[in-house]
Order: C-alpha cells, then structure tokens, then sequence
C-alpha cells in the first residue's frame, strides 16, 4: 500500500504519514479546548504535533509547551517534535528537574517546549517562565489531572492568566467513573471530549490485531501456607475494625482500607488507627505472596521489621511463622511459579521477538532478573529514578535505545513502561501482574500490536486477586467508552441550550459539590493560598471564634508551634478554647510544627495536650506543615459538607437542645448581638413575640442596645420575606 505524507512547510518531508482523523482531530485541537482520547499506538503525539504546526503558522513568535508526566515521556516527546518539525533545532527543547536552574532559565525562553508538570509549576512559581507568551498547552496523559497532581496546580496559573491560552488534553483511556472524568474536564478547563477507539471508522485500517491469552497458575502449597499465616494474623484485625463499627463486612478491599484512614484518623481511638493500618500492611503482603514473588514478601517485612512501623508485627507469631518460613523458602531457592513460568515463556520465543514484561514492584523486577542474569536471554530493566537502585534520565533513555538497536530484546518494567513511551515496536507484552485499573490495562496493552500484529500474555494466580483485578480491568474497560458518549452527549445538549451570554456574576455562584470554608482575615496568606491547590471555595471574615470554619459543627483554631507555646505562657490558649468548646460541637486544634521549643518543656507539653484533650475534650490534630494543615482541612470539610450535608455557618452557639436554647440562639443570630446581650434581651421581654414585638424606644433603653440594634431588630421583624 503507497504511504501518503503530509505536505506541510513546517513539517520535515516525508516525516509524518496522512492519516485523516489525525489532522481533524488537529483541526478541532486549533479551534477549542479539546479533551482526545485516542488509542495507544494511533498518534497522539502526531495529533500534537499538527496542533503546534497550526499555531506555529499563525504566530510563529509565540510559545508552546507540551506536558508530560515523566522524564523519558517528556524527553520522547522532545526527540520527536525535534525530528518532524522543519523549524530551527535551537527553538525546540526539553525541560526536567534534572536540568540547572541556569539551563532552565534560558531554556524557558525557547519557542516549544517539552516539560513535566512538577518542574513548570515550580519554575513559573520562581518566576522564570512567564505566561504572558504562551498560545498554547498539551498535557499529554491526561487521566493524571486529578486530586493535587502538578497538572491541576499547572492550570490554575494558566486560567488565571488574562490572556486566551488553547488547552488541549491527550490520554488512551480514562476512568470509567463519570464523576472522574468530570472531574478532569473542569480540572483542565476542558469542555469537550473527542473520543477514538478501536471500531471507530476511519481508525479500523490502522488498527493491528492483538491476541490475548491467559496463563493460569495453580498456587503451590508452600505459597498458600506462607499466605494463610497473613489471612489469619489480617483478620485478627478484620475484626477488630468490625467491632469499632468501622467496618461491616469480613471482605475489605485495599482501596477500601486506604480510604478509611481519615475516619480512624478523626476517631480518636489509637486502637483503631494501628490496627487499621496493620491491615493495610497486612492485605499489601498478602499481595505479595500471592501475585508477586516470595523475595518481594521477605523484602518487604526485612524493611517493616527494621523501622518502627513493624514493631507490632513483629510480635505477632501468626506473622513471625509467615516471615520465617518465607525465609527457608527464598534460602532454598524456592520461589513463586510465575518465575519458572516467565522464563519457559521467553526461553520458547524467537531471537527476533521483542518483549516487555510489566510488573507493579520494583522488587519483582529484581528478583525476575536475578532469575535471568545467568540464561542466554539478553534483557534489561526500566525503573523509576526514586531509591538508591533509581535510573536517572540519562539511563532511561539508554535503556530504550538500547531495546530500539537491538542490544537486547526483553525489558522488565515498571509503570514507568506503561504510559505513553514508545518503546520499540514490541511484538509480546507479558503482564506478570494484574492490575484493576482500566487506564493501567490499556496502557500497558498498548505497548504491542501498533505497526504489525502483537500478542499480550497474561500471567494469573488462580483464586487470587490477580483474577479479580484482570476482570475489574476489563469490566471497567467497557464501560468506559459509554461514560464518555453520555458525557459527550450531556455536555452537546448544554452547549446547545445554554445562552450566548452569561451574567455578570455567574463566575461567582458556588458549586454544590465544592465545600466552602470561612478562614479568620488574620489568618496566614500563604494558608490561604495553599487551599488554591483543592476544589474548595474560601471566604475571609472576621471570625471572633477560632481560625477556620468548617460547618455549623466543627470549628478549627490553628497554631504553629512557637504561637502554641506563647499562647500556652500568655493565656490566651485556654480561653481560646473555650471560646471554641462553648459554641461549636466540634472544636479541633490544630498543632503545626514538629519540634518542641525551648520555651516549654517535654513535661508541659504533654501535659498540656492531656489537659486539652481530657479535660476540654478537644480534638488534635499535628501537622508538618501548611501544605499537610490544608489537605487536612480540605478532607475534613468534604466529609462535613459533603458526605455528611452539613451547613456552613458564622452562627456561634451549639445547636440548642431546648426551647431556651433555642430562643437565645434565634436572637443571637440577629447582626449586633452576641450570646450575652441574648439573654439580656430574653431576661427583660420574656418572649420572642414580646421582643420583636417592643419599640425602638423600648428596645434602646435596654444598656447597650443602640439605635442601630434597635433598629436591626425591627427591620428583622418587620420585614417580608423575599424568594
């Protein structure tokens, strides 16, 4: 079949192939933010570059900046704009924190640039890139802008720039959730989503056929004894959380257990908290043993038993004889049949095959390689920079050319090898292990089958969660290319209905699902600014009870450490508190600092604490930082306003219990009146009827009540209410 080029002055000829839905989706890219979603192996990239050449060609002295998640990806993306694009090399470059602080200040100054998130946000937060240049930004695997990724951060410096900057996003796949994708959309600024996929008409013809097949594994009985000792010692646990009603059921899934820590956090209950997080350290062993290898299970108890997180653990014989017996196991050689699968697999495959193996530990990928360093089969690793055994940048990259040249034809992978990198063309892709992730799935399954027919092989572990995953993954998978269509389908019908203009102050009206916080005008801006990073709106006020608040419940007061320690010597601490005790529900202290000063001693200190907690029964709360005093509040507040439907309210006083309560509370809601001058009110008329009912002569010869307060009242009682 003859290959039709691209025939463009800023493209180099016969460097990009015509494939139309590439160019429309260029097309639309040009016109309006635009959320693709395209099969790995389509041309992402290639829809990328086409968008940059049509900015390029209306203003070549603007700036571009496409975002990727990691070094490898964002170096990639560099080689391939550099080798397509038919502009001078010297206006093309990549930026990463492995580079100066000098390179970057004068690579920030380039015509297109590659960078990752984290290092843009940094250096504009320095100042060494400015806006104000900038047509245009591509974040590519987009499914990462979410919760306080880089990216989320990254746009809100660009959507606060005055001028008009096009955003588009790039992913294979996205949660199946619509809540998720949503979320993304907003995050990014995105309104419209253009999705590709393997039926798509003018898609089929590039599409390769891909096999699939599973390879099931029978666990041995030595795995299952080493994995009944930790079912044992995790249900011990399983219970306990039962009994504290944190949990209902026996079956808990590790997300499930992760996302409990706020609860167990906020309970107060030190029971709870270990046990819960012996739980998750417990289901995450339990993983191990099951999908991984016995080296990655003993590995990760050598590294709990050797910090204080393990201490107990460590006295848990259910635990030791797990611990132990793995030992004699990885002493004698005996490993995981997954290895012993892995290697017949890439022993019976050509020397002209290329393979990438995919695991979720790095501990896997050394104990695989361990197994195949004294074979004939030529491999090597691809890791995550992190940890003393990391790759940087530079051997990433030597890594995939060295794949790409043929030096050796089988890779070992992390996630790394997941998104977005494209390896050389791969004709096997092994999952040693399953993940429930649709996005992972498809990335990962991506690696193959883009030029020429692939095959994907899957290793599982019956009766494990190496099963439940790969179904998840796959149930997940279908479902996701129906949650964008409704999507899609939702947000045409808006567009058709909504009005050409919108009001002056629509910007201003507040989302339902976004909690709301009133922070004290004395408070730190740089708190302030650390809510920036969270779907959360902030009101300043001038509280006269505590620093934060976050629902007709809970109040916040906040202290760093050398404040708590002034406050403590001065007074002003306990009369804070109970300020905070006589009007809120749910008075929290928050403690912020990790060392101790020299103006109190150990002793006060703790003693302090104990008081505040045995004898005010107020929560506390110790944090490092603001950034970990903001996450705290952000969650606090979701739960309060969102999960639980509670109120935000400047209104002080619990909520009355009875019928007093109840009339002091309703005439302390009136501007001017405190509790105090409440009951003043109520002592004098007896009744709200009486009071509202009395003149303003009346009313200003009560001590302290003026005419403005007089008048406040009346107008209060006087006037009709106005939908």
């Amino acid at each position: 079949m003859l290959i039709e080029y691209i025939e463009n002055r800023l493209l180099k000829p016969r460097s990009i192939e015509k494939r139309q839905y590439q160019v429309t989706l260029a097309d639309k890219c040009f016109k309006e933010n635009l959320l693709v979603v395209l099969p790995t192996g389509l041309g992402k990239t290639t829809v990328a570059l086409l968008t940059i050449s049509k900015f390029i060609s209306i203003n070549s002295d603007k700036q571009h900046l496409f975002l990727a998640p990691t070094k490898p990806l964002t170096n990639q993306h560099y080689k391939f704009l550099k080798n397509s694009l038919n502009i001078d090399e010297e206006n093309i470059t990549s930026i990463t924190g492995e580079d100066s602080l000098k390179t970057r200040k004068s690579n920030w100054t380039k015509k297109i640039i590659c960078a990752t998130p984290q290092i843009a946000c940094s250096d504009i937060s320095k100042g060494l890139f400015k806006l104000s240049n900038l047509a245009l930004v591509i974040f590519d695997e987009v499914h990462r802008a979410v919760g306080n990724y880089a990216y989320v951060k990254l746009n809100s410096y660009i959507t606060s720039f005055p001028n008009q900057i096009r955003i588009i996003g790039l992913t294979a796949s996205l949660p199946h959730q619509e809540v998720k994708i949503k979320e993304i959309m907003k995050n990014l600024s995105i309104a419209k989503i253009d999705i590709k996929t393997n039926q798509s008409p003018d898609v089929i013809p590039f599409i390769q056929n891909t096999d699939i097949e599973w390879v099931k594994l029978v666990l041995p009985d030595y795995i299952n004894k080493i994995r009944d000792y930790i079912k044992q010692a995790l249900n011990v646990r399983i219970q306990v959380l039962k009994k504290h009603r944190l949990i209902n059921t026996s079956f808990v899934s590790h997300s499930t257990l992760l996302k409990l820590r706020t609860d167990a956090r906020l309970s107060g209950n030190k029971v709870l908290w270990k046990e819960l997080l012996n739980s998750i350290r417990l289901n995450h062993a339990l993983n191990l043993i099951e999908t991984q290898s016995v080296y990655s299970f003993v590995h990760y108890f050598e590294d709990l038993f050797e910090s204080w997180k393990g201490n107990d653990l460590k006295s848990d014989d259910t635990v030791l004889r797990a611990y132990n017996y793995s030992i004699s196991c990885f002493n004698n050689q005996t490993e995981h049949p997954k290895i012993n699968k892995l290697k017949d697999i890439l022993f019976n495959l050509n020397d002209n095959d290329k393979v990438i193996v995919f695991t979720s530990y790095r501990a896997s990928v050394e104990v695989i390689c361990e197994h195949l360093k004294n074979t004939q089969i030529k491999f090597e690793r691809l890791i995550g920079k992190a940890g003393k055994t990391g790759q940087n940048q530079k051997k990433q990259a030597s890594v995939l050319e060295g794949l790409q040249n043929g030096e050796f034809n089988v890779l070992i992978a992390t996630q790394i090898g997941e998104e977005g990198l494209d390896v050389a063309e791969c004709n096997h892709v092994i999952f040693y292990d399953n993940v429930p992730s649709a996005i992972r799935y498809v990335q990962r399954s991506g690696r193959t089958g883009r030029n020429s027919p692939g095959k994907i092989l899957v290793l599982m572990s019956e009766g494990t969660r190496d099963e439940a995953y790969y179904w998840s993954a796959i149930r997940k998978m279908k479902t996701t290319a129906n949650t964008i269509k409704n999507i899609d389908k939702t947000t045409s019908t808006k567009e058709k209905n909504k009005e050409k203009f919108k009001g002056p102050l629509d910007k201003y009206v507040k989302s339902t699902t976004t909690p709301v916080i009133y922070v004290d005008s004395r408070e730190n801006i740089s708190l302030v600014n650390q809510f920036k990073e969270y779907d959360i709106t902030v009101e300043i006020k001038t509280l006269s009870v505590g620093d934060i608040i976050i629902s007709e419940d809970v109040v916040i007061e906040r202290k760093k450490m050398e404040d708590f320690a002034k406050s403590l010597i001065d007074g002003r601490l306990f009369k804070q508190l109970i300020s905070m005790k006589n009007n809120y529900v749910k008075p929290v202290l928050i403690i912020e600092g990790n060392a101790l000063l020299g103006s109190i001693s150990k002793e006060s200190y703790y003693g302090v604490l104990a008081s505040i907690i045995g004898d005010f029964e107020i929560s506390i709360i110790t944090t490092k930082d603001e950034r970990e005093t903001s996450e705290f509040i952000y969650y606090i507040a979701r739960r309060e306003q969102l999960d639980q439907k509670k109120d935000v309210k400047i209104r002080f006083g619990k909520k009355p219990s009875n019928i007093n309560e109840i009339q002091k509370y309703v005439v302390a809601g009136i501007p001017g009146i405190n509790t105090a001058m409440a009951d003043k009110l109520l002592k004098k008329f007896r009744n709200l009827q009486n009071l509202f009912n009395a003149d303003i002569t009346t009313l200003t010869s009560i001590d302290g009540v003026g005419n403005k307060t007089s008048s406040k009242i009346k107008e209060i009682s006087t006037h009709d209410y106005d939908e």
